[in-house]
């Protein structure tokens, strides 16, 4: 298998991911892709054979199949579980405010929505499903995401993402600079009717003990006459529960790390010779 085929099966996997419980049809991911389609339906019967795409003999729809959940929960833990760590902050925030809270894994140069709150509000903000992937740059939590990595890196990943925004209207593309600037003095970001005209989003970057931002979290509600002084209360609100989830995770880390000190060496290596004497 070329290296070609297998960036092709990763592409449809990420189709696939992004598109949730609704799935595709081959011929969607044809036009996703720009492939012939028997290529891609293909690729596809390898992908089922193995157990990472399902397919529906009733609607015909490609899904992520069984075997794609079972890598993800085999995979080598990296010290936390991201959404299991933020459930308390985001059941407070959702309680707190009654808005919509949205938490996302940042995967690459996009975030992925992993899991979201809805509070007592009556009328819900459902501005992202979850599964659903964006690039790095729409919504509040994407713009913090980005004012949290090196500037210089920042200024990489934004010219990067000029043609995945194409779609997007110009006037979020044009807020991004200016909106990761304001970002990295405030600590938090805000999307003011940018991804839904009726819509503002308030988010703060989750980071790693290295400093690296892994995910996001982020609050959406309605705009109205009191949404001045409710981005104000967002922003400490998250920033609150950013440093508690911040700090669970350098506490994960650090029992980890003295779990693996503390745990006895294989006897080949206790009793092997220091070398370069």
């Amino acid at each position: 298998m070329g290296v070609q085929t297998i960036d092709r099966a990763v592409a449809i996997l990420h189709w696939l991911g992004n598109s949730g419980e609704q799935g595709m049809r081959l011929v969607e991911l044809q036009r996703a892709l720009g492939l012939k389609r028997p290529t891609v339906h293909r690729i596809l019967s390898s992908l089922m054979e193995h157990g990472l795409v399902s397919n529906d003999s009733r609607t015909h729809l490609y899904r992520l199949g069984w075997e794609a959940a079972v890598l993800g929960w085999s995979s080598v833990p990296v010290g936390f579980d991201l959404r299991e760590t933020a459930q308390g902050a985001m059941s407070r925030l959702a309680e707190e405010t009654g808005a919509t809270v949205v938490l996302c894994a940042c995967s690459r140069r996009e975030t992925v929505c992993i899991d979201r709150k809805a509070g007592s509000y009556p009328i819900k903000v459902f501005t992202v499903e979850v599964g659903t992937r964006r690039p790095l740059g729409v919504g509040a939590g994407s713009i913090a995401a980005l004012a949290a990595l090196p500037e210089e890196e920042a200024d990489a990943v934004i010219k990067g993402l000029m043609e995945p925004l194409q779609s997007y209207p110009e006037a979020l593309r044009r807020s991004i600079v200016p909106s990761v600037r304001l970002a990295r003095k405030t600590g938090f970001a805000v999307s003011d009717g940018l991804v839904l005209p009726t819509v503002i989003g308030v988010g703060v970057a989750l980071r790693d003990p290295r400093g690296v931002p892994i995910g996001t979290l982020g609050i959406a509600s309605f705009k109205d006459s009191a949404s001045d002084k409710r981005i104000s209360d967002y922003a400490q609100l998250l920033l609150r529960e950013q440093a508690k989830i911040e700090r669970a995770f350098r506490d994960k880390m650090m029992a980890r790390a003295k779990t693996q000190a503390l745990a006895p060496r294989p006897a080949a290596l206790r009793h092997a010779a220091p070398a370069n004497r």
